[in-house]
Parts: C-alpha cells; sequence; structure tokens
C-alpha cells in the first residue's frame, strides 16, 4: 500500500471517530442553547475558523417568520437574536454557508475562511454529514422545549383550577355579601400578587357592597352600561375614554374585571399593579 493510501485511510478513520465524538456530544444535552454552542465550537476548531454563525428557522405555530442568529463568534454584525439574511451575511464575513437539515433546512451554519486557506472535500464531506448529525439533535432538543413549556403551561393551568375550586367552596359557604366580596377580592389579590385591589357589587334595593384595600371607590353603579359593553377583563391601556377609565386611572387600577350575571353587570373588580413587573394572564370572566 503506498503512503498515500495510508494517510488517506487514517484521515478517513478519523473523521469517522470525529462524527461519533460529534454525535454523541450533541445527543447527550437537551438544551438547545448549549448544543448550539458546542457545535460551533467543535466545527471552528476542526477547521480553524475564527469567524462561525448558526442561524435557525423560526416555528410557524409560535408566529416567528424565518431565521434568527442563534449563536455568533466573530462576527459583530450577525448578534444573536437578530433575523438572520443569508445574502447579508455573505457580506458580512461568512465565506461558507450551509444549510443544517436536508430537504428542509432547520437552520444554517456560515463559516470564515479557516487558516489553511479553503475546505478541502474531505472537509466538506465532514461538515455535511456532522450538520446531519446536529439537525436531529436540534429538532429533539426543540421537542424537549416545547415539551417543557407544554409541562409549564398545564402546571398553571392545574393551579388555576385549584384556585378555582377553591374560591368556589368558599363563596358557596359565605351568606354575607360583605363576605364574599372580601373572599373575592383577596383570591384576585392573591393569584396575581396585587398590593391594592376594589371590589363592588349591588344589587336593586340594596346599598353597594364595597371592600378594597389601597382603594376608595364608593359606588360603581354608574359604570354598569360601560361594564356590559366591555363584557370580559380588560387593562386600562385598552379601556375607552370615558367616566370608567378616569376612576380606575385615578386609584391607580390596572385591570378591571367586570362582574356579570348573563349580560348584566352586578359589579366589577378592579386591581392595581402586580407585584415584580408580573403579568395578567388568562381572560376568564367572573360571573354571579
Amino acid at each position: 500500500m503506498r503512503p498515500s493510501e495510508v494517510r488517506g485511510q487514517t484521515q478517513d478513520a478519523g473523521s469517522l471517530e470525529a462524527l461519533l465524538e460529534a454525535a454523541k456530544l450533541l445527543h447527550s444535552s437537551l438544551e438547545l442553547d448549549d448544543l448550539l454552542r458546542s457545535l460551533l465550537r467543535s466545527v471552528m476548531g476542526r477547521l480553524l475558523v475564527s469567524r462561525g454563525v448558526i442561524a435557525l428557522e423560526g416555528h410557524a405555530d409560535e408566529g416567528d417568520e424565518g431565521p434568527r442568529v442563534a449563536v455568533s463568534r466573530g462576527l459583530k454584525e450577525l448578534p444573536a437574536g437578530e433575523d438572520f439574511d443569508p445574502n447579508a451575511a455573505l457580506e458580512s464575513g461568512v465565506d461558507l454557508l450551509l444549510p443544517i437539515g436536508d430537504p428542509v433546512p432547520t437552520g444554517y451554519l456560515g463559516l470564515g475562511s479557516p487558516l489553511t486557506g479553503t475546505l478541502g472535500a474531505k472537509e466538506r464531506a465532514f461538515l455535511e454529514a456532522l450538520l446531519g448529525i446536529a439537525a436531529s439533535a436540534i429538532d429533539n432538543a426543540r421537542s424537549h422545549a416545547q415539551a417543557q413549556a407544554l409541562n409549564r403551561q398545564l402546571d398553571r393551568r392545574v393551579q388555576q383550577l385549584r384556585t378555582l375550586l377553591d374560591l368556589v367552596r368558599s363563596l358557596s359557604a359565605a351568606l354575607d355579601p360583605e363576605q364574599v366580596a372580601h373572599v373575592l377580592g383577596l383570591t384576585l389579590s392573591g393569584q396575581w400578587l396585587v398590593r391594592s385591589y376594589a371590589v363592588l357589587a349591588w344589587k336593586q334595593g340594596h346599598p353597594t357592597v364595597v371592600r378594597q384595600r389601597g382603594m376608595s371607590f364608593t359606588d360603581g353603579r354608574q359604570h354598569r352600561e360601560a361594564l356590559e359593553e366591555l363584557g370580559r377583563p380588560v387593562r386600562l391601556k385598552d379601556l375607552a375614554e370615558g367616566p370608567l377609565q378616569d376612576a380606575v386611572e385615578e386609584q391607580g387600577g390596572v385591570l378591571v374585571v367586570p362582574l356579570l350575571s348573563g349580560s348584566s353587570a352586578l359589579g366589577f373588580a378592579v386591581l392595581g399593579p402586580p407585584a415584580a413587573g408580573g403579568g395578567f394572564r388568562g381572560r376568564a370572566t367572573p360571573s354571579v
């Protein structure tokens, strides 16, 4: 066997061993960011390039359109999180752009020129094989992330259901309107960690029930028509201009929750800002 053939076989064996090691590394992690950083480091280190970028296609079901930069090294013009344009990348120091996955790319790998000058056929074949392995690893990591997100949503839904059941039990056991308003106010404020709230309810021939903390509403019957038109919780910034918006803003409220019986408003709750910059989730409208 000639020396050149021995060297070729040794190089092929080395490439195969490197691919196996890369496959183990890529499939050992389900954290997408760690996986992508490892992939880029491995490629740049093996091919001796100083500039590299990985961009991933967005998920259509998440409202993402087009690829975005996920990891970038040595390319200030292509920071992580920015939209990725293959043509612009080639003008920003990327000399080689390869798809990750085939026939529908999961993303793209862009590299600068290697220190050795150009990539040979074997290096390019190694890259293409590695990116094929990486595509499945990326899909697995994304599926894992989606499963985790769904589990978190399910946990929140379960917690909301438990809170609702506890509220129903408490309201069913309370016969005094003041006590009902008190339980509702505490539940709403505790659910979203608000420091100030107000609950107002009325019935013809009876005085208005008012339970509040950090607010000073006196009556709310004059807002009945506006509340019936809302029909659902509305943030202050989305309220139409008028007496209801003025009253809520004056008391420092950020969310109005109509209390409805069918389409008739029997009261409303106003919540102040959530603690620690949190937000309001869910769109259920309390009914009585």
